[in-house]
């Protein structure tokens, strides 16, 4: 790896909404009247997909984020991003950024839903089950990323990332798919600037990234990546933006290459900001690189 979702009826109505979960429910309209998604998605935060049935549901908090299992296996959490122009790339005072780093500027970053995780093994293994050709254990041969299946799936290229993800989505009608290098870093930005944490400071960097400096901070582990969410989210509640599997993206540069954004457990902190990007091959698989995924309205 080198560097680089209206309801038609006039009457009687409910509306059950609890401070957690948006329950949308609907009585005597005369058929069953036809509610979609558009309810959910115009007022609450998080959308929690489920990957047996991938039926969705809307929440405007999930305070079990941290605790409750099901969204480190069967269930994926995303987080709504509404639609915003972001600045992105780096500025020439940016720490430790790259004089061939992109030109900072503003782009429009359309309305999506961003995992609030990486993609977990047991949630892969959910997703690609009866689909050929596609290893649900690309992560099994490298001792270093041994673990329970609530650490990062690694491993997959881009090209098999991509068709196992659009194959997926297809079979639930929802559009599944890796965010783009400039959805990637506005995520990891989170309205602010490259790091979610003062770089210079290894104790305020370990609150977020587990990185090769901060491998023994507040993880037990020494090496290879850790369970997810372990760490602190940033600003919009995404963890682990920052270091433990570095991030697919779709997009694919003049060279013909896949950007991977975030760095890894291996890698230095320099590594993980926003505007920083590493490149593969897009057939290539990697044992430090896994992904987050983006479900589009």
């Amino acid at each position: 790896m080198t560097r680089t979702h209206r309801m038609h009826c006039a009457a009687n109505v409910c509306l059950a909404v609890s401070a957690a979960l948006i329950t949308l429910a609907l009585t005597g309209c005369g058929n069953s009247g036809e509610l979609t998604s558009s309810v959910g998605e115009q007022t609450a935060t998080y959308r929690v997909v489920d990957l047996d049935t991938g039926a969705s549901t809307y929440r405007t908090d999930v305070p079990d984020l941290a605790d409750n299992p099901e969204y480190r296996d069967r269930l994926l959490v995303l987080r709504r991003i509404p639609a915003h122009q972001s600045f992105i790339g780096a500025q020439p005072g940016d720490e430790f950024a790259d004089a061939d780093e992109r030109t900072p500027r503003t782009v429009a970053i359309r309305e999506l839903y961003i995992a609030v995780f990486e993609l977990m093994r047991s949630q892969w293994q959910r997703m690609v089950k009866g689909q050929i050709q596609v290893s649900a254990q690309p992560w099994a041969d490298v001792e270093i990323t041994a673990g329970a299946n609530d650490h990062p799936a690694t491993g997959m290229s881009q090209n098999v990332s991509e068709t196992a993800l659009d194959t997926w989505g297809k079979a639930h009608g929802l559009q599944v798919a890796l965010p783009t290098e400039e959805e990637w870093e506005d995520a990891a930005r989170a309205g602010g600037g490259i790091y979610p944490f003062n770089p210079a400071n290894l104790t305020d960097v370990g609150r977020l990234a587990r990185v090769r400096e901060t491998l023994s901070t507040a993880i037990t582990t020494d090496s290879g990546t850790a369970p997810v969410g372990r760490r602190s989210p940033n600003a919009w509640n995404l963890y682990d933006m920052a270091g433990n599997a570095a991030e697919l993206t779709a997009t694919i540069d003049a060279d013909e290459q896949a950007h991977v954004h975030g760095g890894s457990w291996s890698d230095p902190v320099a590594a993980t900001r926003a505007s920083n990007a590493s490149t593969l091959p897009p057939f290539a698989g990697h044992q430090l690189v896994g992904m987050r995924v983006v479900v589009r309205p």
